[in-house]
């Protein structure tokens, strides 16, 4: 009893202790208890040996976790398939294995969007397709399309008739941490090569770290950057899950920002924290979250007499006249800003349900309540829906809706459609 009390209330390794006092010259611990503590403590020793010499007593959602935790997922997905053989509706073990079959498996995904912001509207079209090339590694290949329109004359005179974003990369995951690596081409203004870097761990007492780097990407800074400018931005993230329910994080980043055709516009740096309560564990699974940031930006050298060119005459006079700074143009003013969320369709059954597979219908929810330094009051909305349509494939329609935000210049509306199919 006291044992059992021990696991539920999280106390791992106090309960590792008491089973070795309490077993040691008694006949061994049941194999449960003995499963539940090693996985929890990541005891892989231990979990080795059960696999060893109890594989057929270990009940069978411990026999998955722990061949999935030591890495042997070809096993861990026959566990599951035997099991599921036996009990079609055990729901607790398909929750496991739709969890994890589809991320070893091939998919093509489709994405359709349509987004507006104040005067400027942005429609594209693009697919991505992934691959196993092996146990844990994949590769990624996609394109997208999209034309832009702006009711800002000095805008519309930067967008070209279509924006092309070509990329190719790969995935890797392993228990324990997982990463990307992303080339890519984009065709707007000019042609602009970049890289993405990314890399995620789970560290012992419920830390996780990521990092992110990134150059020649977009910017959403502001409407004119996301139109005519890009970004290089290093930014690492460190977070602690305190129980259950409560987690923590914080977020630092410095950005470079520069036009496309290579003029360097300025500087940024970033400190994003949040603090979020799971109000329900299991879905629907309503989330708490109160974020704060702080961006500073720093101005630099602005556009370069052939760039200046391309923008409308009146911009130019102003700019000779001294009357406009190009920078500024560009780049918002440095600001504060606070929001209270709450949401939900995160977690089911340990998975994003906006990202992992799900044969059911479900919807997902997020609103905000924001406040910033520079542009006052503001919120934020999602709604959305996934399921399968077809059983091997997962569709999710999402419709959010912004006012008030810093990086637009109106209300802000994007309806997006995606399908993935999975072979």
């Amino acid at each position: 009893l006291i044992w059992a009390w021990a696991i539920s209330t999280e106390q791992f390794v106090n309960a590792r202790t008491w089973m070795a006092r309490r077993f040691r010259e008694q006949a061994q611990a049941p194999v449960w208890g003995r499963a539940q503590v090693a996985l929890q403590t990541g005891d892989t020793r231990d979990m080795d040996d059960l696999l060893q010499t109890q594989r057929e007593a270990l009940p069978i959602y411990n026999r998955y976790d722990i061949e999935r935790a030591m890495g042997l997922h070809a096993e861990a997905l026959t566990t599951a398939f035997n099991g599921l053989t036996r009990s079609p509706d055990d729901e607790a073990l398909y929750d496991r294995w739709r969890q994890h079959a589809p991320a070893q498996a091939a998919s093509l995904e489709s994405t359709l969007k349509s987004e507006s912001a104040g005067s400027f509207s942005n429609f594209s079209v693009g697919q991505h397709a992934q691959w196993p090339v092996k146990q844990g590694l994949f590769a990624t290949l996609g394109w997208t399309r999209a034309r832009q329109t702006s009711g800002d004359g000095g805008l519309q005179t930067l967008l070209t008739d279509t924006e092309q974003l070509n990329n190719l990369g790969l995935q890797w995951a392993s228990p324990g941490q997982n990463g990307a690596l992303t080339l890519f081409q984009r065709r707007e203004l000019g042609t602009m090569h970049g890289v993405q870097l990314s890399q995620s761990l789970r560290l012992p007492y419920g830390l996780q770290w990521s990092t992110l780097l990134d150059s020649g990407n977009a910017s959403q800074a502001s409407p004119t950057l996301q139109i005519a400018g890009a970004e290089d931005s290093l930014s690492t993230t460190l977070g602690v899950q305190l129980d259950k329910r409560l987690n923590l994080q914080a977020t630092p980043a410095v950005k470079r920002y520069y036009s496309q055709l290579g003029d360097d516009l300025g500087r940024g740096q970033s400190l994003d924290l949040e603090a979020g309560y799971r109000l329900r564990m299991d879905y629907p699974d309503w989330r708490l979250r109160v974020n704060l940031r702080r961006q500073v930006f720093d101005r630099e050298d602005g556009l370069s007499a052939g760039s200046l060119q391309r923008y409308p005459e009146a911009f130019q006079q102003a700019v000779s006249a001294g009357t406009l700074s190009t920078t500024n143009y560009f780049l918002p003013e440095s600001s504060t800003s606070w929001g209270l969320c709450l949401g939900m369709g995160e977690n089911l059954g340990g998975q994003s349900l906006q990202n992992g597979f799900s044969r059911g219908w479900r919807p997902f929810v997020d609103a905000c309540l924001r406040h910033d330094s520079q542009a006052g009051e503001g919120y934020s909305s999602q709604v959305g829906l996934a399921g399968s349509v077809f059983g091997r494939d997962l569709m999710r329609i999402e419709l959010q809706h912004s006012d008030g935000l810093t990086s637009s210049n109106g209300p802000g509306r994007t309806l997006t459609l995606r399908y993935r199919n999975y072979f």
